[in-house]
């Protein structure tokens, strides 16, 4: 009866010791990657002025999505691409986002011009890198 009492309690503090382990350890490689190795995410930020509406356009590109982008940029993807090469890719992607995006306000189509363009690689899993684009737009109402 002891043995078996004792052998419980052992398992007991076992399994609260283990369980919150568990959970921790999970809960730390989630965090690393929510949407996954393969995501592109996108947001918009909308800025209403008295004349004019400004939106910041942020696209975040996970490892594989940047690992292709990289390989045209540079024509393979072990080598990374110069600060020029990064430069003059934000610009032109930048210049089709705002051919792309669509802002129309009283049925009137908005354009929009670049007012600045930011591309930076961050290190991702695996030793692969993360592209993360920032284009700041304005359109005149």
């Amino acid at each position: 009866m002891k043995n078996r009492n004792c052998l419980s309690i052992c398992r007991w503090l076992a399994l609260s010791v283990l369980i919150p382990a568990i959970l921790v350890l999970s809960s730390s490689v989630a965090c690393a990657h929510p949407l996954g190795n393969f995501s592109t995410n996108h947001f918009a930020h909308i800025e209403v002025g008295a004349d004019r509406i400004k939106l910041r356009y942020v696209i975040d590109m996970a490892e594989i999505p940047t690992f292709r982008e990289l390989q045209r940029l540079t024509g393979n993807g072990d080598s990374a691409p110069s600060s020029a090469e990064l430069d003059a890719y934000a610009a032109r992607v930048t210049e089709q986002y705002a051919d792309a995006l669509l802002l129309v306000i009283d049925d009137a189509r908005v354009p929009l011009r670049v007012l600045e363009t930011h591309a930076k690689l961050l290190a991702g899993a695996g030793g692969l890198q993360t592209m993360r684009l920032q284009c700041d737009f304005v359109g005149t109402i």
